[in-house]
This record gives C-alpha cells, structure tokens and sequence, in this order.
C-alpha cells in the first residue's frame, strides 16, 4: 500500500542522500593510476563506503516479501529480485576499486574492461537463474567461465 510506497522512497532519498555527501566531501574518484597511493587509498575507501549503503539498502529490502519473485522449478523456489540488482550494482565497482589501487602497473583500458566484465559474467548467472532446468542453465554457466577465464587473464 501507501506506506510500503513511502518506506521505500524514504530509503532511496536516504541512501541519495548518504551516498552524495559522501562524494562531495571526500577524495575525488577521477583520480588518476599515478596518484600517490595515499590517495587512492582514500578514493577506494570513498566508494567502498557507498557500496556499503547501497548494499545494506538493498539487504533491507531483501527481508521485506516487496522483492520476492518465484521462479518456474519443479519445487518451489522464490528469488529475492534484490540480490542480483545488488551484485550487478557493486560487484563492477568493486572490481574498478582493485584497478584503482593497482595503479601503474594495471593498464589504464582495465578499468573499462574489468567492470564490464564482470557485470557480463553476473548477468550470465541472472540468465541462468530466470532459464528453465536444463540445457540452457549449462550454456550460460559454460559461457559466464569463458568471461571469468577471459578477466582473470
């Protein structure tokens, strides 16, 4: 109803809120691989603090029946929608977190490729987990090791 509504605006204006005072009071995210380490520390920290919130968000809302989805099994089985909205959210960032901190001695196209990556490999899992038992649960499995071996590489 209304209040449902309303609790769930009142989260998203919260972690708006929490998640911009962050970045406008703390280290710039632009910064560059030939930062001093100092500072990119401070950056992955930054970030890590807003995935924090978007993750403890999200796992609020997954203790609620606002995100429950069942999926077709043979038995029964309901899928909290949040979860993989979460992962596909702050699994990129924090794989950008760890070219980050790499500095130099990451190239600079990782930080593009890495996130992407891996937000391909979890929508692998999202489209094995919507696919029907079978064959086409192996084929998405099979093609999310291929992205896996290709970004572990």
């Amino acid at each position: 109803g209304a209040s449902t509504v309303a609790q769930i605006f009142q989260g998203v204006a919260f972690l708006s809120l929490a998640i911009f005072l962050i970045f406008v009071n703390n280290a710039k995210v632009g910064v560059g691989s030939k930062a001093p380490l100092e500072t990119r520390y401070q950056t992955a920290i930054t970030i890590s603090t807003a995935v924090c919130l978007f993750s403890g968000f999200f796992n609020i809302l997954q203790m609620t029946g606002l995100d429950d989805f069942d999926l077709p099994r043979s038995t029964s089985f309901t899928l909290d929608l949040s979860r993989p909205v979460e992962w596909l959210m702050t699994c990129p960032v924090l794989q950008l977190i760890l070219v980050i901190l790499g500095g130099t001695r990451i190239p600079s196209y990782r930080k593009f490729m890495m996130p992407l990556l891996c937000a391909a490999n979890l929508l692998c899992g999202v489209a094995a987990m919507f696919s029907e038992e079978g064959a086409m649960q192996w084929v998405w499995f099979v093609f999310s090791c291929i992205i896996w071996m290709i970004y572990t590489y």
